[in-house]
C-alpha cells in the first residue's frame, strides 16, 4: 500500500464500515484502523445501511490547531468542487479547560484566507464526544463527519473517553478522517 500512496493521483482512500462490535475490531485488528495509522491520505468510512448521497453540509470537529486549519484547507479545496457547506464545531467536553479566545480568532482568520464561501462555527458542551457530534450532525442535517487524526495521540484520547467503540458501534453517518500530517498537494 506505501508504493502506492507514494504516487501523486491518489487523493483519498474510500472504505465501508465494519460490522460487528468496535472491542471485535480493537483487540483483533482491523483493515480501518491499519489504514488510518498509516497513511498521509484522508480516509473515507462509508457506514453500509447509508445509501450515497450528495454532499451538502459536511461537519468538521476541531480543536482549534494546525492539524485542524490543514483539514480545512483540504475541505475547502474539495467543496469548491461538490459545492458543499462548512459546520466548523468544537466540542467543550465538561471538565476540560476551555480553549483560548486568541487560539480561535487566530484559527478564524487563518481559514478567512482560504476565501470559502460557506462556513460557519459553533461551539457546544457535552459529556461524550462522539455522541455530542452524531447528534449534533443529526440535528443539523450533516452529510459527513470529519475528524483529524493525530497518530500519536488519537487513539489514546478515543480509547481513555471509550469513543472508539461507540464511533464503530453506531456509525450512522459517513465519517472523513484526515491525517494531521495529510500530504500537501
Amino acid at each position: 500500500m506505501k508504493n502506492l500512496l507514494q504516487r501523486d493521483q491518489i487523493e483519498l482512500i474510500i472504505m465501508g464500515a465494519r460490522t460487528g462490535k468496535a472491542r471485535e475490531h480493537l483487540l483483533m485488528g482491523s483493515d480501518t484502523s491499519a489504514v488510518i495509522e498509516h497513511t498521509s491520505r484522508p480516509v473515507l468510512i462509508h457506514p453500509e445501511s447509508r445509501p450515497l448521497k450528495k454532499l451538502q453540509k459536511v461537519t468538521v470537529a476541531t480543536d482549534f490547531d494546525q492539524a485542524d486549519q490543514k483539514a480545512v484547507h483540504y475541505l475547502t479545496r474539495i467543496g469548491r468542487i461538490f459545492g458543499f457547506s462548512l459546520d466548523i464545531v468544537h466540542v467543550s467536553l465538561w471538565g476540560e479547560k476551555p480553549v483560548s479566545d486568541p487560539l480561535k480568532t487566530a484559527f478564524k482568520q487563518q481559514v478567512a484566507k482560504y476565501n470559502f464561501p460557506d462556513i460557519s462555527y459553533r461551539e457546544v458542551g457535552g459529556k461524550d464526544l462522539i455522541k455530542r457530534l452524531s447528534h449534533l450532525c443529526a440535528a443539523n442535517g450533516s452529510d459527513l463527519l470529519v475528524l483529524v487524526h493525530d497518530r500519536h495521540n488519537w487513539l489514546n484520547r478515543l480509547l481513555k473517553q471509550n469513543q472508539a467503540q461507540a464511533l464503530l458501534d453506531n456509525q450512522q453517518l459517513p465519517v472523513l478522517i484526515v491525517p494531521a500530517a495529510i500530504a500537501d498537494k
